[in-house]
């Protein structure tokens, strides 16, 4: 009966089993696969080939080709090893990157440099074997190229060094725009001088050939040459810049819109601040600064947004055109709208982080903030705060001053006495009338932002003061004030001062009430 009891049960469990057995051999076997098939947020990647080295893709290799910058004598661990890239998603040890095999060639097709020998070939293997290896750039810390330099006797230095400086992703941001205003190409060509992964593409000396862009006299692929960048600029230009955003769209490289009047295709349902950056054309000039502040998560982001964001709607004209008129159709009937997600988001996204496996170096969006306790070593304070600065993953800095009776050194004080040309405070010293001017031009130049008037047009009242008393009563005064514009423009190499149409005002505005209920009576009223 027992027998007969049991073995009732077991047929009742039967799928309950079978269930069990199958969970686990879904699991024996995810466990099995290979770490390669891990997809990084979307991003396209180059992974290293060792199955064979027939049919490695070429690259060709002009005899103008650029060459890489000189090598630092000086280089060592401390001063050029970026530490910060290291640690990332919280893996706990450093991750290295290894380009993948090319074939470098020369115009006529014939090979360049020596086959890759046996000893180097095991290294790479080994390294692509390790834990540390990873087929993502953005996760590294430690590019290992691909070309082999362990025989330097049978190297060619500069076609090595041209074969290096055609490793992907040399820039930073390309612009590669025609028929721009002469405005900006100047304001580019200045941010060119002093950056030097800003690349400014332009026509060759042959404008028929449109798939050619020249930087330097050096011919590039158009628009292959976008994906080795990571911001592409969009300025306003003949057609405002629309065959420019789609083939950064097609590239992958992340727009940066200077165009004000500039409106995005389909800005009715796809919100662009997800994939693009806005800079307005008076502050051309800060755009290098504008990506510095982009954290390195947030680029993968956007760019990822930017490849999503052309599959979807802008890879065909076929596609182009379903898009606006679904756009329409929502219009007509908007009960059939699609929600802001529908539009915006990918269907599969990234799962969220947990926040126990933060990463070791954290970008300057999720980083930490320094506290620094000071009693009255201002020295000290603002040498620890130009250390400070220069760490990738500090938020903010929070000063707590600790003297009792001594206040605390103004910071625009500070800006005056240290950064402030020299030039500027001896000609203020001599003329002993454009103090306000030069702290003005120096808050400016530094924010880059208009002031804000906060009081009316009437003037304090000064019973006591008489008007030969005053400085402005001297004829030549406003003569010394605009003479000390021009010499500060000179000073600063261009005009800082921008123009605002804001005011706040501390009184009601054109509100007449009593005397003695206003807080600033003596300010007067508009």
């Amino acid at each position: 009966m027992s027998a007969v009891h049991a073995s009732t049960i077991l047929f009742r469990f039967k799928h309950f089993f079978i269930f069990i057995l199958f969970i686990l051999l879904l699991s024996f076997f995810s466990f099995l696969l290979p770490t390669n098939l891990e997809v990084f947020k979307g991003q396209t990647t180059e992974q290293f080939i060792t199955d064979s080295l027939d049919n490695l893709p070429k690259v060709v290799l002009q005899s103008n080709s650029v060459v890489t910058t000189g090598r630092n004598n000086k280089c060592n661990y401390y001063n050029c090893f970026n530490v910060y890239r290291c640690g990332f998603g919280g893996s706990g040890h450093i991750h290295v990157y290894v380009y993948p095999l090319k074939k470098y060639v020369d115009a006529q097709g014939n090979d360049i440099g020596i086959p890759l020998s046996k000893e180097y070939f095991a290294l790479l293997k080994a390294i692509v074997g390790s834990k540390y290896y990873t087929p993502h750039s953005e996760k590294a810390c430690v590019f290992i190229p691909s070309i082999d330099t362990l025989n330097q006797n049978k190297i060619n230095l500069k076609q090595t060094s041209q074969a290096l400086a055609k490793l992907p992703l040399p820039w930073l941001m390309i612009s590669s725009q025609l028929n721009i205003h002469p405005d900006f190409t100047n304001e580019l060509l200045n941010l060119a001088s002093v950056h030097s992964n800003l690349y400014i593409m332009e026509s060759c000396a042959d404008p028929t050939r449109v798939n050619i862009r020249c930087h330097q006299n050096i011919p590039y692929n158009y628009p292959n040459v976008l994906k080795k960048a990571v911001f592409c600029l969009i300025l306003r230009g003949a057609r405002l810049g629309q065959t420019t955003l789609h083939d950064a769209l097609a590239a992958g490289c992340i727009p940066i819109i200077v165009a004000d009047t500039y409106v995005m295709p389909f800005s009715e349902v796809i919100d662009w601040k997800r994939a693009a950056i806005f800079v307005q054309e008076g502050n051309l000039n800060s755009v290098y600064d504008v990506m510095q502040k982009v954290s390195e998560e947030r680029r993968v982001e956007m760019s990822q947004q930017v490849r999503w964001l052309y599959k979807r709607y802008f890879v065909s004209i076929e596609v182009m055109a379903l898009t606006a008129l679904d756009i329409i159709n929502e219009r007509v009937f908007p009960e059939n709208m699609l929600f802001y997600e529908d539009w915006n988001i990918p269907s599969l996204i990234p799962g969220s982080r947990s926040p126990l496996f933060l990463p070791v170096t954290a970008s300057r969006s999720m980083g930490f903030t320094a506290v620094i306790l000071m009693y009255d070593r201002i020295s000290s304070l603002f040498t620890l705060i130009q250390k400070l600065a220069t760490v990738p993953s500090l938020s903010k800095i929070l000063v707590i001053w600790n003297h009792q009776h001594k206040p605390p050194p103004l910071y625009w004080n500070y800006m005056y006495t240290k950064v402030l040309p020299k030039s500027v405070r001896d000609w203020v010293d001599d003329h002993m009338n454009c103090e306000d001017i030069a702290m003005n031009f120096l808050v400016a130049n530094v924010t880059n932002k208009a002031p804000i008037k906060v009081t009316p047009r009437k003037k304090f009242k000064c019973p006591q003061c008489t008007s030969t008393e005053m400085l402005s009563a001297d004829l030549s005064h406003m003569i010394e004030r605009s003479h000390c514009i021009d010499r500060f423009t000179t000073e600063f190499g261009r005009m800082p001062l921008l123009s605002i149409e804001f005011r706040a005002d501390p009184v009601l505005y054109k509100d007449n009430i009593p005397e003695k209920l206003k807080r600033f009576s003596n300010i007067g009223s508009l």
